[in-house]
């Protein structure tokens, strides 16, 4: 049922460089209503996780834009990583930072050597972090 939602969010991300919030309530609500049917993890797990999961990437975005004196990632990719910590639960937060992050180092080399600039969009990188970091969890 996410994946769809998730592939829309990646499309939309690397043609127009932004995560459309309704994607990214439409993946929140699918991860709160399947932990409160009791298909992944608990409630209080997944919100949990949304909140560190939040927190991680918002501090990261803060620390890395102030470093490099700008944006280095959208609040999109916050509102993203918040909602997947809702499918991952607490034990799934730092393997989908890991997953995305390789995912997005990967994603990059490979957006460079197509010509597309040196700054790839995130978000792809995070449904595939989620998407994968869910599917192990089954």
């Amino acid at each position: 049922m996410v994946v769809p939602l998730l592939m829309a969010a990646a499309t939309v991300d690397l043609t127009h460089r932004y995560l459309p919030d309704g994607l990214t309530v439409a993946i929140a609500l699918l991860g709160a209503g399947t932990s409160l049917m009791g298909l992944s993890v608990t409630p209080l797990d997944g919100a949990l996780a949304a909140v560190l999961a939040g927190s991680l990437t918002l501090a990261l975005r803060a620390m890395v834009g102030w470093r490099l004196r700008r944006e280095a990632m959208g609040l999109g990719d916050v509102k993203l990583f918040t909602a997947a910590g809702l499918w991952v639960g607490l034990g799934g937060v730092p393997w989908l930072l890991l997953v995305a992050a390789l995912s997005g180092l990967a994603g990059n080399l490979v957006w460079r050597r197509l010509g597309q600039g040196t700054e790839m969009p995130f978000g792809p990188a995070i449904a595939l972090g989620l998407f994968g970091v869910a599917w192990a969890q089954l």
